[in-house]
């Protein structure tokens, strides 16, 4: 019997796996090669990226479309319902940026006055940042949820 691993009774009745400790490899290895996607079109890379005229465009396009829609997804030219996950920051103009920096001057603020009182309290740093961030905190759980519920309607899921 060629077993790869043995078993052993130990003394309190537990079994043991003693595994092979050496390894094979197969004497018929097939290797092939792969084309680097760079040599797939003629070593052209600003074909493999978006360029930035074109980022522009979709962008655009983007926004275009969005402009038709409430915070629902839901069209006002057709009354259909659009999934908008991951667009939120295009619906709402620099809301995000403005958030983001008012957080980073409350930390930076909360420094500095540390610094001059010769003290370091990470305990009131985090409460600086916490205070900014709290409502994108709500908003972020909320979507959540909304997502979770979505789900549950997708997969027929009862509520938990």
């Amino acid at each position: 019997m060629n077993n790869t691993s043995s078993r052993s009774k130990s003394k309190k009745n537990i079994y043991k796996f003693k595994r092979q400790r050496s390894i094979r490899f197969a004497a018929d290895v097939r290797i092939r090669k792969i084309r680097t996607s760079l040599s797939l079109c003629y070593f052209q890379s600003q074909i493999l990226w978006w360029q930035d005229e074109e980022i522009s465009t979709i962008k655009d396009k983007l926004r275009g479309l969005l402009s038709q829609v409430d915070f629902q997804g839901i069209s006002s030219s057709n009354g259909k319902r659009y999934c908008i996950r991951g667009l939120e920051h295009y619906l709402v103009e620099n809301d995000r940026e403005a958030d983001r920096s008012a957080a980073e001057d409350a930390v930076l603020e909360e420094q500095s006055l540390q610094r001059e009182e010769h003290q370091i309290d990470e305990l009131r740093i985090s409460e600086a940042y916490r205070c900014c961030t709290q409502n994108n905190v709500l908003m972020a759980s909320c979507r959540g949820r909304k997502d979770a519920a979505t789900a549950r309607s997708i997969y027929a899921l009862s509520p938990p």
